[in-house]
């Protein structure tokens, strides 16, 4: 098998590495691209076109939980649950989550600290995502 010009195999080895720079610059760009639009208070984006928003009461008891709607699933459904808290209570700590059947409904119930050191539990409405995974 006769060897390649030297030249060649360089602007070869070239035309490689300009292309892979190029493939990984758009997958860099397709990883950080957002998946959701602007957020505001009571709706928050969620991966693809499904939107959480929030209905219900105040979430001071079961009979007043706060209801999510729009969870595909049980990760969307919680991490919806410490966004309600972080708009409604800015500085909150979480402390501790529990499930909670009432009535043969599914609630969490989130405990969690707030910036001048109080305790307090909201309750939410976790039937629509709860066993979804």
């Amino acid at each position: 098998m006769p060897a390649l010009p030297s030249g060649l195999v360089a602007k070869q080895r070239g035309d490689f590495m300009r292309s892979f720079l190029v493939l990984a610059c758009c997958l860099l760009l397709i990883g950080c691209q957002t998946t959701g639009g602007t957020s505001s208070a009571g709706s928050i984006p969620s991966g693809g076109p499904t939107r959480i928003s929030y209905e219900g009461g105040d979430g001071s008891s079961t009979a007043q939980a706060v209801i999510i709607k729009g969870a595909r699933n049980e990760s969307d459904g919680v991490r919806s649950e410490y966004s309600w808290i972080q708009q409604h209570f800015p500085g909150s700590r979480p402390a501790q989550q529990g499930l909670i059947n009432s009535n043969g409904r599914a609630y969490d119930s989130v405990t969690f600290t707030l910036a001048n050191g109080e305790r307090r539990t909201v309750f939410f409405d976790i039937g629509e995502f709860f066993g979804k995974f």
